[in-house]
């Protein structure tokens, strides 16, 4: 089979992009030939199609005359001839969409649905429901746009600022879920917590299936049994992540955290943590560095306040037989079974934060079983053949 795989970046940036990276050598492993299309960026990975890639855009700067270059982008402005180039030269059976939107747009979608070639999207945050993605505002949850759009404008939640909640108003109302769900055979989800919000938003049910994400990394075999006395955070440092809940807690605690990751809260949490010898932040970290001390700690906390989609760390640590505490929020419970791989604590509640904590480090878990179930439940055999049975699926359906 031949697979087009779309992301807006290809490099290890985010989630999306890791799995997009994991999905194509999933894909090749087992003998489908894979393409990419994506947007020109120094740090991609070099591939031999990237000729046919879109021109680069710059959205996130504070470059007046270059941020407004890249708003026809939204729309699809210089994407059209390069895509059905490649569509044409590489005839794909399939189309994979991730992560699209502002780099690339939705266009995409709809020309390989006027070639008459099924289309998959793997829906990795909420932007298809959320103009801003997250489904947060003034560092709350919302849901106004659930009934009307254009309140991210009214409470310009793009970045506290008018004209960019506006853009992002238009183009919310230009690729409609009517629009999208047209050219779009299966959307996947990577949890059922995203799907259930997605059909709350009115996408349709069969419409939209969960796939659970793989381990998307190489981990070793050997799980080590002995734990340093500590615990550790990865991620972005960003408040939607619970990090201020998290520090004001460990502050009190007599255990060693580790701070994996940068982000703009940096300053803040340094400044809250006051200089205290129990909490050390490491900035950021490649997988290398990364998987030994994930693999060496007691357990990590994901303490998010907001609807995480799934959690690839948690399933990262997991499978190296670390246990995670985890906030009960979002698709994150879908990740840790209680009592055997880690524990869910109330989001945004401290005392709950805090008690978990304490019963993390009291808690003898058994690492090498904590790896085993986690290796299974996300294997990269199970996730392709789900992935399979949508692809032959939407492919017979077109061919009908």
């Amino acid at each position: 089979m031949k697979i087009l795989i779309v992301s807006k970046f290809l490099y290890n940036r985010g989630g999306a992009e890791i799995y997009a990276l994991n999905l194509a050598k999933i894909l090749e492993s087992f003998g489908h030939e894979i393409c990419f299309y994506a947007m020109k960026y120094d740090k991609n990975i070099n591939v031999p199609e990237d000729k046919y890639f879109a021109e680069e855009i710059f959205v996130s700067t504070n470059n007046l005359y270059k941020k407004i270059k890249s708003v026809p982008r939204l729309f699809g402005v210089g994407v059209k001839d390069s895509f059905e180039k490649l569509l044409e030269d590489f005839s794909p059976d399939i189309v994979h969409l991730n992560n699209i939107h502002s780099y690339i747009s939705p266009i995409v979608g709809e020309i390989a649905h006027k070639h008459r070639i099924p289309v998959v999207w793997t829906i990795h945050d909420l932007k298809l429901i959320c103009p801003i993605y997250s489904g947060t505002r003034n560092g709350s949850l919302c849901s106004l746009c659930r009934d009307n759009v254009f309140n991210v404008v009214r409470h310009k939640c793009m970045k506290n600022s008018f004209l960019q909640s506006f853009v992002a108003y238009f183009e919310a109302k230009y690729w409609s879920k009517e629009r999208l769900m047209d050219f779009t055979d299966m959307f996947i989800s990577p949890s059922d917590f995203l799907r259930d919000e997605y059909i709350r938003n009115g996408f349709l049910s069969e419409k939209i299936r969960t796939v659970y994400h793989s381990i998307p990394r190489k981990i070793s075999d050997i799980v080590k049994e002995y734990r340093y006395n500590e615990y550790c955070y990865v991620g972005r440092l960003s408040h939607e992540k619970g990090l201020e809940t998290l520090i004001n807690v460990a502050c009190t605690l007599p255990y060693k955290l580790r701070i994996i990751g940068d982000g703009p809260l940096r300053d803040k949490l340094e400044k809250m943590a006051n200089k205290n010898d129990n909490i050390i932040f490491e900035g950021y970290k490649d997988w290398d560095e990364l998987k030994d001390i994930l693999g060496n700690a007691k357990f990590i906390v994901v303490p998010s306040e907001w609807h995480e989609v799934f959690g690839l760390v948690s399933i990262e640590a997991q499978a190296l037989g670390t246990p995670v505490l985890a906030a009960n929020i979002g698709g994150l419970p879908e990740t840790v079974k209680p009592g055997k791989t880690g524990l869910l604590f109330e989001s945004g509640n401290k005392e709950d934060l805090k008690g978990a904590i304490e019963k993390m480090f009291n808690t003898n878990f058994y690492y090498k079983e904590i790896s085993e179930l986690t290796r299974t439940e996300f294997s990269s055999l199970r996730h392709y053949e789900n992935l399979m049975e949508i692809y032959k699926s939407v492919i017979k359906n077109h061919a009908e």
